[in-house]
């Protein structure tokens, strides 16, 4: 079920100023998943310190494997949403009773740079979220400008870091259930490529500076050439 190190490659194109989806799709965070190389250092002491990894669909073996996923792009921003979807499998009544089981918090890694967390972290690099049950559970977005080239993007699950410990989720909420150790999210990713209009406001400007000079030189030069003929004309 897992490969590590596995790569998805999607080569992206886009017109000027309109995004195209570069993923759409559902991803599985699990506790038997290693962590993927760029998240935090800042973030305090894990009870399980590599666990929390994420799998993705890989439609070339058409199974679930780890790894980043890969793509190439243009210039431009790249926008990435970030959404919950609880555990996989939740065995408790609330559940059954449409409610949400909520608590997971969600690390994004661009080109092995941490951007954030969905729901995002205190100051102190602390959960902001406690483990229970809600409605609704946390969306996020990220907008980042984008180098052209080849770019890498993970996931991990921080909540996973505190699977099977005997200690409490410091966000709240006691300790993480065993129904938590697989948990789905759904992400959206974005590029859109930078307008020609900016490029061309910039040289419209400039060449009205350089028009409006020639043109102030025009007329001192004229200027100075009629008064030359009239100089010489008396």
């Amino acid at each position: 079920m897992r490969t590590l190190g596995a790569l998805i490659l999607v080569i992206v194109g886009s017109r000027w100023g309109i995004a195209s989806t570069i993923f759409d799709e559902d991803l599985i965070a699990s506790f038997q998943v290693p962590l993927p190389p760029g998240t935090d250092p800042g973030i305090p002491v894990r009870p399980a310190p590599n666990q929390g990894g994420v799998l993705h669909f890989d439609p070339m073996t058409m199974q679930l494997v780890s790894g980043s996923l890969l793509f190439s792009t243009g210039d431009g921003t790249l926008t990435i949403t970030v959404q919950d979807l609880g555990p996989l499998m939740c065995n408790a009544p609330q559940c059954a009773m449409g409610l949400l089981f909520g608590g997971n918090d969600y690390e994004t890694i661009l080109d092995g740079k941490s951007l954030g967390f969905t729901p995002e972290l205190s100051p102190q690099k602390n959960p902001t979220i406690a483990l229970g049950f809600y409605q609704t559970l946390p969306i996020g977005t990220f907008d980042v400008p984008i180098d052209g080239g080849q770019h890498t993007l993970d996931f991990e699950d921080l909540t996973m870091g505190w699977y099977g410990a005997a200690v409490n989720w410091p966000g709240g909420g006691g300790r993480v259930p065993a129904f938590d150790g697989t948990a789905a999210f759904h992400i959206i990713v974005d590029y859109t490529a930078p307008e020609p209009g900016a490029a061309l406001l910039v040289f419209s400007g400039i060449a009205m500076v350089v028009l409006r000079r020639s043109m102030a030189s025009w007329r001192s030069n004229a200027a100075r050439f009629r008064t030359k003929v009239m100089f010489r004309s008396e």
